[in-house]
């Protein structure tokens, strides 16, 4: 059994955001070969001590997948936006809402790991066409500084 620290969680969500990205997928979902080449990925980062199985990393994907979608429940029952330490509803309001979803009480203090980045992989859709970015065209930080503005011209030219 392998426990998964953070760091190497936050390793699983950085390959899954670059394969979403590189794959230009709208929805998340892998394929046998793509999970493989995932896991594959994942061990060639990690310690010989911290390697995982394909369907070890498949269940901590689920469970990610899980996390953020619950939590998301949350964020749209309450019709606000969420950042670390913001209260969503008050204490009584709280307990009538997981009165009928006692699953749901263990996000009443926390957010699910790297929540915003689980959003860019979890999220269906995305930018598709001449104006996609990916990991592979992004322009470069110069490009982007503060108090320097891109525009359309920009990431049409191949000098960004």
């Amino acid at each position: 059994m392998v426990f998964w620290s953070p760091a190497m969680t936050t390793n699983l969500i950085n390959l899954m955001v670059a394969f979403k990205v590189d794959s230009n997928k709208t929805k998340w979902s892998l394929t046998t070969t793509e999970l493989n080449t995932i896991a594959r990925q994942f061990n060639a980062d990690e310690d010989e001590d911290d390697q995982a199985t394909k369907d070890q990393i498949s269940s901590k994907i689920s469970a990610l997948k899980k996390d953020w979608s619950e939590y998301k429940q949350i964020i749209d029952a309450s019709g606000a936006g969420a950042g670390v330490g913001e209260q969503l509803f008050s204490a009584e309001a709280w307990r009538d809402w997981v009165a009928d979803k006692p699953h749901l009480k263990k996000w009443r203090h926390k957010q699910p790991t790297e929540d915003d980045t689980l959003d860019q992989i979890f999220v269906e859709g995305h930018a598709t066409g001449q104006f996609a970015l990916s990991s592979s065209n992004l322009p470069s930080p110069s490009a982007v500084s503060v108090g320097n503005s891109l525009d359309v011209e920009d990431l049409l030219s191949s000098d960004y």
